[in-house]
């Protein structure tokens, strides 16, 4: 993965955020550009906290703010390590420039940030290696939470380092040691290298390092190619390359569901109702009660009632075209 913060050099948002509140002081601090702090922290040799929030509509986000991250007793301890970014995700972006609102959809999109709010801390190279979101704990707390993992990513770092002197089976276990666990396949995006040389140590497949690093690799490309697929319309390609993923890795549950609605998305593109359909019921029965099986039987309910108002439409129009009855 190239260097977030080399990537985001395209983007020309510099500005330093202030926001009027009682402790103005603390929140001078917080950068809303993530080029401006990502450079900040290669110069400074910090890590990045990236709060992903919106204050503005979202509730939780505010308390999070105003209880916590704006407070001295969160601020001064976490500043002595990391560079502030606080990145507001508005309802409304009508007031914002084009390249602050591709930016932060570059960044939301690159961390598979999912919800709001959430904490990111990276590497000065945009690294991630924790993600957190707001706990109802104090301030001072929370702030030794956050120096808590940055001294584990920290450690992790140098695992990482002292792995490239070694071989074999020592540098397997330096390597699987050093590489963060991240939530999906995050950890694959941004050590993807380490993983396979990680896999390539493990030469007898001792650790089983294959078994637990090839599949997050493997759904880092199909993520990637489905990325282009929907990019250039290939919705015929995108069909064949999830029936193989599918297949090749036995996906079952919420992965297997997840492929399936990609599958469906290309048959929707595609105007091919009955894969769409059968692409719903596969994920229904794969498990009706997960997320997917919930999404999926209700589209399936929506496609119902309009094949049933459609067929009544029909069925009128039929009947007000037949030629009055002789008398």
């Amino acid at each position: 993965m190239k260097h977030i913060s080399s990537i985001l050099a395209l983007f020309l948002t510099c500005s330093v955020m202030t926001i009027p509140t009682a402790a103005q002081d603390a929140a001078a601090k917080w950068h809303d550009s993530y080029t401006e702090a990502a450079a900040e922290a290669e110069q400074s040799g910090k890590d990045l906290l990236v709060v992903f929030t919106g204050t503005n509509w979202i509730e939780m986000c505010k308390v999070f703010y105003n209880d916590i991250l704006s407070t001295p007793a969160f601020m001064n301890p976490a500043s002595a390590k990391f560079v502030l970014v606080k990145l507001e995700y508005n309802k409304d972006t009508g007031g914002e420039e084009q390249d602050q609102i591709s930016q932060k959809r570059f960044l939301k999109d690159s961390y598979r940030i999912s919800g709001f709010p959430t904490v990111l801390l990276t590497d000065a190279a945009g690294r991630p290696y924790g993600i957190n979101g707001y706990q109802p704990i104090a301030a001072n707390e929370y702030a030794n939470f956050i120096l808590g993992m940055q001294a584990s990513g920290a450690k992790k770092r140098t695992l990482l380092a002292q792995a490239a002197n070694l071989q074999g089976p020592e540098k397997a276990k330096m390597l699987m040691e050093g590489i963060p666990k991240l939530p999906g396949n995050l950890s694959a995006r941004f050590y993807r290298k380490e993983m396979e040389a990680a896999v390539q140590a493990d030469s007898d497949g001792a650790l089983k390092l294959k078994e637990q690093f090839d599949p997050l690799i493997a759904d880092v490309d199909y993520a990637n190619a489905m990325a282009k697929f929907t990019r250039d319309t290939e919705w015929i390609k995108m069909l064949e390359v999830s029936d193989g993923y599918i297949r090749d890795y036995n996906l079952t549950g919420p992965n297997k569901q997840r492929v399936l609605m990609n599958k469906f998305g290309a048959y929707r593109r595609l105007d091919n109702l009955e894969g769409m359909v059968s692409c719903l019921l596969e994920v229904v029965k794969e498990d009706p009660k997960s997320p997917f099986g919930e999404d999926a039987q209700k589209i399936l309910d929506n496609l119902r009632a309009k094949k049933i108002e459609q067929d009544m439409q029909n069925k009128q129009s039929q009947e007000s075209a037949k030629p009055p009855a002789a008398e």
